[in-house]
């Protein structure tokens, strides 16, 4: 039997609920908890019971996350239940942490989650001593901050495990999600989910350096969040095959092989190709369920015919660009200049007569770099000749390339004189390949 302590999000967890490994133990598991929380030297010991949380209609688990956070009692409960290994990983780190100041001057950090904001304006009656919380002031995680924080909990982090029984899993968030019949997107921003993996990624490195003889497993190429995962849809909640990714990672890392990064890394490979595969088999039950017959409204899906004149047409996708910008059309990339005001554009006009008043799906195969933003937009013409953006939706996908869609209801023609696709990047460097887009009637997409 190898036993574990867990601190991190609920992945963590799940890999137990999967693998279903009797020889595996969990001794203990905290979540919801940021390290920035977790390391804060205060005493608060008994501040809040779980008893005061009796009127929400919480499970006993969460009652208990709440209260390990504002009591600052984590690092007492997982050093008072050792384990043969400390599983963590630094997705709390999403949470913001605010500062509770009380009437007697005292103060502590809370990490912010769900929980905690549905508690805050309720802890006046719930804390010991009759105490009153008079401000909650956000805690701003800055780069000096962060590495002040992961330096004390390395300094926790090795006063309850060996340095090479901890294992750290490199999780991320992700918005790119799986059915059952098909491949859909989450409603979550792309950028936000981008700016939290920024700063997780940053973390992560950090952590390897004040931590080195760790060890970590790293999230494989192209994972995919399930919807209708047995806790539902998040971020945080993938398809089943990276649960089985993960647990064979502990397994290899439990079983002291010599050539233990090797076999991880061989590992992640393996499940990298598994996860391609599951996408481009979940994009082809979507089309064979819903779009075998879908009529594509654009002259050409791919781009690589911009600004070629095709049978003697008029060219099907025209480029707009600003001073300095460009459009690479040996690799299909839209590059912006660095100035304030910039933009690369491709667009193609579509044909309202046979659209007008119909509801229709725009997808894009696309990848951003470096944390830009692509935008897909449908735009009409109206018979003043004002230009007015009917949808548009903001992409970014830097790791792979991905697909994203809007749907839209096309105006009446006798609103509008004409329609067109753009496809645009308008932020100073920003930089993204386009690959292949579509026009369909319905609100479902054919592109896989």
């Amino acid at each position: 039997m190898t036993t574990f302590n867990v601190l991190g999000c609920c992945i963590l967890r799940d890999i137990f609920r999967i693998a279903k490994d009797e020889e595996m133990k969990v001794n203990t598991f905290v979540q919801s908890c940021s390290p920035a929380s977790i390391v804060e030297d205060k005493q608060n010991q008994g501040r809040l019971s779980q008893d005061a949380l009796s009127r929400y209609d919480w499970s006993n688990f969460t009652k208990r996350n709440v209260c390990l956070d504002i009591n600052k009692e984590v690092q007492q409960r997982i050093g008072e239940n050792p384990a043969d290994y400390m599983l963590i990983d630094l997705s709390e780190l999403r949470f913001p942490v605010d500062r509770y100041t009380l009437a007697s001057g005292d103060s502590f950090c809370v990490t912010r989650n769900k929980f905690t904001k549905i508690l805050q304006g309720d802890l006046d009656d719930m804390l010991i001593a009759g105490e009153k919380v008079v401000s909650v002031e956000p805690i701003p995680l800055t780069e000096e901050m962060l590495t002040d924080v992961l330096e004390k909990y390395v300094e926790f982090l090795r006063k309850v495990a060996y340095e090479k029984r901890i294992i750290v899993v490199e999780n991320y968030l992700q918005y790119r999600v799986a059915d059952d019949t098909a491949m859909c997107f989450h409603e979550y921003h792309a950028m936000g989910i981008h700016a939290k993996n920024q700063l997780l990624h940053h973390a992560y490195e950090t952590l390897k350096k004040l931590l080195p003889n760790a060890h970590y497993i790293q999230m494989p190429e192209h994972c995919l969040g399930d919807a209708s995962h047995f806790w539902g849809k998040d971020p945080l909640h993938f398809a089943d095959e990276y649960y089985l990714y993960l647990y064979e990672a502990v397994k290899k890392i439990i079983s002291g092989d010599d050539n233990t990064q090797r076999s991880l890394t061989e590992l992640r490979e393996t499940y990298s190709v598994c996860f391609a595969l599951l996408e481009k088999q979940k994009r082809m039950e979507y089309y064979i369920a819903h779009c075998c017959n879908n009529e594509n409204f654009l002259r050409d899906c791919r781009f690589d015919y911009v600004n070629q004149a095709k049978d003697g047409q008029e060219k099907a996708w025209q480029t707009s660009l600003s001073k300095e910008a460009r459009y690479e059309a040996k690799d299909n990339i839209l590059v912006c200049g660095n100035q304030a005001v910039n933009w690369a554009i491709l667009q193609q006009q579509v044909d309202l007569e046979k659209l007008g008043e119909k509801t229709v799906t725009l997808s894009v195969k696309y990848q951003t770099f470096e944390g830009a933003a692509l935008n897909i937009a449908i735009r009409c013409t109206k018979p003043d000749g004002s230009r007015v953006l009917i949808a548009t939706k903001q992409c970014t996908c830097d790791q792979y390339t991905n697909i994203d869609s809007l749907v839209a209801e096309m105006p009446k023609t006798s609103d509008a004189v004409s329609a067109d696709v753009i496809v645009y990047c308008n932020h100073p460097n920003a930089k993204a390949r386009v690959v292949e887009a579509k026009l369909e009637m319905g609100s479902n997409s054919s592109l896989f």
